[in-house]
């Protein structure tokens, strides 16, 4: 049984782990909410693609995507099938736009990714 694993971009404490467990094969829909008040984030799974079912509310036709960019108040909806190779985890990668900003402390971008991913990450 694998399982995938938040992490964020390059803040210099080590990031903080929140796991989902999968099982090998299984499709999963997996939410995403950009609840911010200006930045965007980019979200991207290591070793999968991502299929887009949905967006701010609206059903679409499935697309693959490498990654997405969430901008202020964006939602998606996307399909995720596990890989049947149980030897490793895989890491959610949830990037915060620090470039959005002319200049922010690692406290600042550490506190909006926290308060974005706990209030943001929704797995189904």
């Amino acid at each position: 049984r694998g399982s995938f694993l938040a992490s964020r971009f390059s803040l210099a404490r080590p990031p903080p782990t929140l796991t989902l467990s999968f099982q090998a094969g299984k499709t999963y829909r997996l939410r995403f909410i950009n609840s911010g008040s200006f930045a965007m984030y980019h979200v991207y799974l290591d070793g999968h693609d991502m299929r887009v079912i949905e967006a701010d509310g609206t059903d679409t036709e499935e697309y693959p995507v490498d990654f997405l960019g969430i901008t202020v108040a964006q939602r998606y909806s996307v399909l995720v099938t596990a890989k049947n190779e149980t030897n490793m985890n895989y890491n959610l990668h949830v990037n915060f736009d620090y470039t959005m900003f002319d200049s922010y402390t690692e406290d600042q971008a550490l506190s909006a990714f926290l308060s974005a991913l706990a209030r943001s990450l929704n797995v189904c």
